[in-house]
């Protein structure tokens, strides 16, 4: 076994390690699409072999600065945040996923460490 192959599969066990993570997500400021979103969210995550573990949200805020996409302009949106185990797959699905989800305004996926 050569040094590429070796580096290879040390890679490969990295991507494959649980971790957890947060995603924080700023969605249209429309109470009937938010459970329906967030269904969408939380299957991407368990259909990548992720676990939700916790969820909360901030409700609905004026943002800092309007944002535009799809050709609205926004200047409301309603805070989610999931907590999740995954592997780095489950993070690059989710984030590809999200990131073409009309609905969705403004996402960020956070690597949460654990201080014990």
């Amino acid at each position: 076994m050569d040094v590429k192959e070796i580096r290879s599969l040390i890679s490969q066990s990295k991507q494959n390690q649980l971790k957890t993570y947060e995603i924080g997500l700023i969605l249209e400021p429309i109470e009937q699409i938010v459970g329906t979103v967030m269904d969408k969210v939380k299957g991407i995550i368990t259909q990548y072999g992720g676990k939700v573990l916790n969820e909360s949200e901030l409700g609905r805020r004026t943002l800092a600065y309007p944002i535009r996409k799809n050709r609205k302009k926004y200047l409301e949106g309603i805070y989610k945040f999931i907590v999740f185990e995954g592997t780095y797959s489950t993070v690059e699905n989710l984030d590809r996923l999200v990131r073409i989800n009309e609905n969705i305004i403004r996402h960020i996926i956070l690597k949460i460490k654990h201080t014990n």
